[in-house]
């Protein structure tokens, strides 16, 4: 096998984990808040969405031949983000964040993930390989729209009834957006 091929496995072996890791995330999110059933739901939801998306990724390695090229940067965001979401998984195994910090690390979460499916497509000379990659854009951008939305009712909520604490929960989610 050829170092070219090989950095293309390595490189789909790290978006394959992205996206488990993702739904590891979700799935603590769905456990910690469970007392809200909407919102454990949207994440199970997510979460399971997020385990098909590493499947799909697994598929791909499979069309490797018509894998254009791995950018240097292609290469660096995907390593970076596994890091990141490693970091973020063991950030909040350790002290469980807010929801609204919850809320705000998922959709940043699902930013990079778009982000990551985007380079991907990129890369795909084949069009069922595009496809693939356009499609896990497409529900990215659902993810990110529900968890706005369940955002959006949240902070609505907290005005409501007096409890927001403006900048310092923003402030306080930094720690899961390292």
């Amino acid at each position: 096998m050829d170092e070219t091929l090989m950095k293309m496995i390595k490189m789909l072996d790290a978006c394959e984990e992205v996206e488990n890791v993702a739904a590891e995330i979700y799935y603590f999110f769905a456990d910690h808040f469970q007392h809200d059933e909407k919102i454990a739901r949207t994440w199970r939801t997510t979460a399971l969405e997020e385990e098909n998306h590493a499947r799909q990724v697994n598929l791909a390695k499979k069309k490797l031949k018509s894998i254009a090229l791995v950018s240097i940067d292609a290469w660096r965001q995907v390593f970076t983000t596994q890091k990141h979401f490693h970091t973020i998984l063991g950030l909040i195994r350790m002290s469980p964040p807010t929801l609204e910090e919850a809320l705000i690390s998922s959709i940043t979460l699902e930013e990079k993930m778009d982000h990551l499916h985007m380079m991907n497509a990129v890369m795909i000379v084949e069009k069922s390989g595009n496809d693939l990659f356009a499609a896990m854009m497409k529900e990215d951008q659902s993810h990110l729209l529900k968890l706005e939305e369940l955002l959006a009712d949240f902070l609505g909520k907290q005005e409501q009834d007096g409890t927001r604490r403006g900048a310092v929960a923003l402030v306080s989610c930094d720690r899961l957006n390292t």
